[in-house]
């Protein structure tokens, strides 16, 4: 089994910070030993800065949209799936060890290596850590924008400003009903504008809005 510093790919100068980050309280409680909630403080810190300078320099969003996707981003849920896709999880300690499946501990692991990494490292370490294991590329993040922005509501202001309509249609459900794909046509004032695909109706009508809301003068 590959030991944590091989799947991070960093090598640390101070192996007791890596060991500080993967003790939760319940287990460093248990054997008088630094839990990792200080490290999990300042990873907190260190990873907003990370993934604000990356939307700033990516993407021309106003700040409400800016806030509404970096929180999806660092959220709780999306950092616990990163570390157990990457099977980070295996080396966080708890007690007892059914707590290793919480979502919570997971994304606190996340941040607290990030801050061991950060006072070991420095930035630039974090930034490759973070990059590559979270951001991982634009198209990743590109789905969590779409996931998250509100377009429908966006496109709904912007054609009834200028007295126009919008009407979505699905069009066609492909899968078991466990696991459907829904095609979803859009329509600005009764004239096609786009379609696309999404596991939901709502996510595929979001995607619709946000083609349309880039394209706007083509249809209004």
């Amino acid at each position: 089994m590959k030991n944590i510093e091989e799947i991070i790919n960093y090598k640390f100068n101070n192996i007791e910070l890596l060991n500080t980050a993967t003790y939760h309280s319940s287990f460093a409680h248990k054997y008088s030993l630094k839990n990792n909630e200080r490290l999990e403080f300042l990873g907190d810190s260190v990873l907003g800065l990370i993934v604000t300078e990356y939307l700033i320099n990516e993407y021309s969003l106003k700040e409400g949209e800016l806030s509404k996707l970096r929180a999806k981003i660092v959220s709780c849920e999306n950092l616990s799936k990163n570390i157990t896709e990457n099977k980070l999880d295996e080396f966080i300690k708890v007690s007892p060890e059914s707590l290793i499946k919480s979502e919570a501990i997971k994304g606190d692991f996340f941040e607290a290596l990030l801050g061991a990494l950060y006072l070991d490292g420095g930035v630039s370490i974090c930034k490759s850590f973070v990059y590559k294991f979270l951001i991982k590329n634009k198209d990743n993040i590109d789905n969590l924008m779409n996931e998250t922005l509100d377009y429908k509501t966006k496109l709904q202001e912007l054609v009834q400003a200028k007295k126009g309509k919008v009407n979505y249609y699905t069009t066609d459900e492909i899968g078991l009903d466990n696991d459907k794909t829904f095609e979803v046509k859009l329509y600005i004032n009764d004239k096609f504008a786009t379609k696309a695909k999404g596991k939901t109706k709502q996510k595929a009508e979001n995607l619709c809005a946000k083609i349309a809301c880039e394209n706007l003068s083509k249809f209004i």
